[in-house]
């Protein structure tokens, strides 16, 4: 988790009034030097010249032993480039309770300090609807009102536990032409500095030794573009460079050794130790197990019995605070509150099938929105907690902060991940598993016929995977009054030119298996009636029909999940027509997606086949120009009409 990454989810800027009496007017050399920088980064509004930062160690001390502490401080130089206009220039520092913020500044040229107004705010943060924490930004603002204005923003920061000090990430929402980095690690400090994602960039690493012995390691990046916010990008671990820090040991005051984390077990020893120390009382939850379970034949029925109680009436509020962003509450406050974050709602689970007489374990893992695997051990890997039950040789990866979802599935966002499982002492490396996009498949088939310039018949649809736990999802959180409204928007997608009635589904209390709905369906304005000629648009639904992506794009772009709609429409044709036109067929398969879409004359009936997939969830910036191409086919398709000609 980056405090970079947070910034976009601060909505709210803060108010600054500025005096205008202390900041000196842009000099020649800078307004020159804007005129430059803006032919390099012609999009931006601000460039950094320089941002430096310093990361320094320290042993403390407080009542319960020696620890390591770190400092952090940071300058950056900014420049307005905008060729005109006022430009509100914003910078942030976060911090949380494992780390303090001190020393905001902002500077005008010549190192005199600007009035600023800032406020600490506290803001919660999200990584994909899984884990929430107690972040706090400290933002201030400076308006900037002409090419060539600087400032400078400087803060320190002190994070409190070694452990919770991952990474560092060079890009900001702004250009830079150089950020320099530092870390001067003691003798009695034993660090790894790894540069991740530094392919492609100007990025040198030096060593050089202090007066005391120390080693400073610097890094060295030159000339990186703004690092844009786009939407559906994957996690920034997977592409932005950023230095990512081994914790493995250090050596007190007295001369002994403290591990940190050299290897994957001593990353597994201290979540251990929280794990024990959580004050579990099972005799709290016991009553409501065995009622669960009571009446349950199989062992599928308990689990199933327990996994989808825990959804349904524990309400999923993750919060992070410090060891607690580690640590599960106790499986009777969680049960009793009727809330919790992930890793309270996995130990409530636990508990309750550990009760119920099985093998069930504690489990941490990272999201897809992270790029890490334990190979090198870090608390970054992890950003959330599951439960594995372990039952006829088979692993069973329990989420409960997914709602309905079925037990034996996984949601997208988990599957393929590595994963840690408790096992006394020891511990045990895994992976979620993967499902093909057919798990989300969506299937529609229709069986029109013409009348009264109308499209009418019956239709059935149906969802697995991800559509199905949304809709499930969403139709429980509907007022029951309007239940039936609400399904009727989903079926027509809220257009009135679409009517259905008659719906049938099926029971939205089984998890397990798709949802259908059964339905008749009116569609008007989708034909025109010329006497001897019938124009006719088969296909109400063109999905991607505007789903290209702009040449300024610059990462890739991550589908929710992967994706698997197959539709099948058949058309009778009327008495005394014959077909005249179809559409051309669309045909275009890649490693990452397909489309297909054709229509067919059989007997008496056109029928219209369409499927379209993502296959990997992920659509390669370098596929870009050539899926625009596919959608504009796609597109010509949707356009084009069946044409009906009188005989």
């Amino acid at each position: 988790m980056t405090y970079k990454s947070m910034i976009w989810c601060f909505i709210a800027l803060l108010p600054f009034i500025a005096n205008s009496q202390v900041r000196p007017k842009a000099t020649p050399e800078d307004v020159q030097l804007a005129k430059d920088l803006l032919k390099k980064y012609p999009t931006d509004d601000v460039a950094s010249l320089k941002k430096t930062t310093s990361f320094t160690f320290a042993l403390e001390k407080n009542k319960s032993g020696e620890y390591v502490s770190v400092r952090q401080k940071e300058k950056d130089e900014i420049l307005q480039i905008k060729s005109a206009g006022y430009v509100n220039y914003s910078n942030s520092v976060g911090f949380d309770s494992t780390s303090s913020v001190s020393g905001v500044k902002f500077f005008a040229r010549k190192d005199r300090e600007l009035k600023t107004f800032g406020a600490t705010k506290s803001a919660s943060y999200e990584e994909n609807g899984i884990f929430h924490s107690d972040a706090k930004i400290f933002q201030v603002a400076f308006p900037m009102d002409g090419p060539g204005c600087y400032t400078a923003f400087e803060f320190e920061k002190k994070y409190n536990e070694i452990k919770y000090f991952t990474s560092y990430y060079f890009h900001e929402y702004y250009p830079a032409e150089q950020v320099t980095v530092s870390y001067e690690i003691p003798k009695w400090l034993d660090i790894d500095l790894i540069l991740k994602n530094g392919e492609g960039y100007d990025i040198k690493r030096t060593e050089t030794k202090s007066k005391e012995g120390n080693t400073i390691v610097t890094f060295n990046a030159s000339k990186l573009k703004a690092n844009k916010q786009e939407s559906n990008a994957p996690g920034a671990s997977y592409f932005l460079p950023h230095i990512f820090v081994h914790l493995k040991s250090y050596t007190d005051k007295a001369g002994k050794k403290h591990d940190l984390f050299p290897t994957t077990a001593n990353l597994y020893a201290w979540y251990r130790s929280l794990t024990k120390a959580i004050d579990n009382d099972p005799s709290k939850i016991r009553a409501t197990t065995e009622g669960l379970i009571k009446d349950k034949k199989t062992n599928e029925e308990k689990i199933e019995s327990i996994f989808y109680w825990v959804q349904d009436n524990i309400r999923y509020i993750a919060f992070e605070n410090g060891i607690a962003g580690f640590k599960p509450d106790a499986c009777q406050r969680v049960y009793s509150k009727k809330f919790g974050d992930c890793k309270g709602m996995a130990n409530l689970l636990k508990e309750m099938l550990v009760i119920a007489g099985f093998d069930a374990r504690l489990t941490w893992l990272g999201t897809r929105s992270i790029a890490y695997d334990y190979t090198i051990p870090s608390v970054a890997i992890d950003n959330h907690m599951i439960c594995t039950l372990m039952m006829d040789g088979k692993k069973y990866f329990l989420d409960p902060t997914e709602k309905f979802i079925s037990f034996g599935d996984v949601a997208h966002r988990i599957q393929n991940r590595p994963v840690m499982i408790e096992d006394g002492d020891n511990f045990q490396l895994a992976t979620t598993p993967e499902f093909p996009k057919e798990r989300n498949k969506r299937e529609t088939t229709i069986k029109f016929e013409i009348k009264n310039d109308k499209l009418v018949g019956k239709a059935r649809e149906s969802y697995d995977g991800e559509g199905k736990t949304y809709i499930l999802h969403a139709y429980s959180m509907i007022r029951s009054d309007v239940k039936e409204d609400a399904i009727k928007k989903l079926i027509n997608r809220d257009n009135k030119n679409i009517s259905v009635s008659n719906i049938k589904t099926t029971d939205f209390e089984d998890r397990r298996g798709t949802i259908s709905f059964d339905y008749d369906i009116a569609i008007e304005n989708q034909l025109t009636d010329l006497e001897k000629e019938k124009y006719i648009t088969i296909d109400f639904d063109q999905e991607f029909k505007n789903f290209t992506f702009d040449s300024t794009r610059t990462k890739d772009y991550e589908y929710d999940h992967n994706y698997y709609s197959v539709k099948k429409i058949e058309l009778t044709i009327p008495a005394g027509f014959k077909v005249t036109h179809l559409p051309e067929a669309v045909e275009k398969v890649t490693p990452n997606y397909s489309f297909k879409l054709q229509y067919k004359v059989e007997g008496n009936k056109v029928v219209y086949s369409k499927i379209l997939s993502i296959d990997k969830a992920i659509i390669p910036k370098a596929d870009f120009t050539e899926w625009n191409e596919a959608i504009k086919k796609v597109r010509k398709a949707y356009g084009d009409q069946l044409i009906l000609t009188k005989i």
